[in-house]
């Protein structure tokens, strides 16, 4: 029935997988995920993962080397930027406008 509970709207970019040059891509390899509305690349931010997901959104974060271990072990500071990588410009604004909407809505 009533009660309290969170709900968190977090607009994000489809993650797109792109083909770079043997080396240069996601632990060294032939690939890299870019942010479509941003043209930013997960290779150039310091992060463990590439996209929010159910998991990756509160933190759980499977560190597939040392090296993303030590970006996972940043903790909010990493979820900042993972947030950030994955935004979706304007999408606040939607997201505000659509939860002003819900209220004046709400049921007496």
């Amino acid at each position: 029935e009533a009660g309290e509970f969170i709900v968190n709207f977090a607009p994000v970019a489809c993650m797109q997988r792109i083909k770079v040059p043997k080396g240069e891509g996601a632990m060294g390899l032939d690939f890299d995920f870019q942010n479509p509305e941003t043209s930013e690349r997960f290779t150039e931010k310091r992060l463990p993962v590439a996209s929010v997901d159910c998991s990756h959104g509160k933190g759980n974060v499977l560190a597939a080397s040392d090296e993303y271990w030590q970006m996972a072990l940043d903790g909010r500071p990493m979820l900042e930027r993972l947030y950030d990588f994955n935004r979706k410009p304007g999408a606040r604004a939607i997201a505000e406008a659509y939860l002003r909407g819900a209220a004046t809505a709400r049921p007496a």
